[in-house]
């Protein structure tokens, strides 16, 4: 009787104790995530939509942008005392550490006018870490 009780005993430390521990953790570890997530959701929203429009400024600086849409693409106009001066198209593409998304903008009488990289990140060699690029504008030839 008492190799039986030394037996569960010894089982349930090397045994039970590590699965009780790991379904705990694999069971608050996700509620802690979607709790974070909903805390900052917000907040990343109003982020992204700042360096938006940070961006159009830089393109079209002293204007006013509508956002628009054509056969399920979305652009935005910029106006200069409702005059129209540009578009704006924003394209998003895989990379390999991530989205790649790139903002162009046009002039109706000019091919292209600028191209503003919103996002972009690359990985290092010999690295599985990645490494953020900054925000860069790329102009056209004048």
């Amino acid at each position: 009787m008492a190799d039986i009780k030394k037996s569960l005993s010894d089982n349930f430390e090397s045994i039970i104790m590590p699965v009780v521990v790991l379904l705990a953790i694999c069971i608050i570890i996700p509620f802690a995530l979607a709790g974070t997530n909903a805390i900052t959701q917000k907040r990343i929203a109003e982020l992204a939509i700042k360096q938006r429009d940070e961006a159009m400024s830089t393109l079209f600086a002293d204007c006013e942008f509508t956002e628009a849409e054509i056969k399920g693409n979305e652009y935005f106009t910029a106006k200069d005392d409702d005059a129209l001066v540009g578009y704006i198209v924003t394209n998003v593409a895989k990379g390999y550490g991530g989205d790649v998304s790139v903002m162009t903008a046009s002039i109706p009488t000019e091919p292209l006018r600028q191209s503003k990289y919103l996002t972009f990140q690359t990985k290092l060699r010999d690295s599985d870490k990645t490494s953020p690029k900054k925000a860069f504008t790329v102009s056209s030839p004048a």
